[in-house]
């Protein structure tokens, strides 16, 4: 039998600047589960949008954005439903969904 490891995701911008904090936080405070909490707390109080460049076969966006995830499933964390926000006009702009 073959072992095979992949990734179902991964965050860029916000997301990657909350698993920053916990980890930081997990250091100092211990594996408490309120730690991921207080991280997500003060990652909205303090982050602020990047200046980041994503690159498809139909158009490039070189742009602010608070948060980018990439991923190869239906959902990840806790149950959250990709599927279901990439229909939403207010979440990704008509030609990159196209793409998806």
């Amino acid at each position: 039998m073959v072992t095979r490891y992949f990734l179902n995701g991964a965050g860029i911008g916000f997301d990657a600047a909350v698993c920053k904090r916990t980890t930081k936080l997990k250091k100092i405070y211990g594996g408490h589960s309120w730690i991921y909490l207080l991280a997500l707390v003060l990652s909205l109080i303090e982050y602020r949008s990047s200046n980041m460049k994503i690159m498809s076969d139909k158009e490039d966006y070189n742009d602010k954005f608070f948060s980018i995830a990439i991923g190869n499933g239906c959902y990840s964390g806790g149950g959250l439903n990709w599927k279901w926000l990439l229909c939403r006009r207010w979440l990704v702009p008509n030609s990159f969904r196209e793409t998806l």
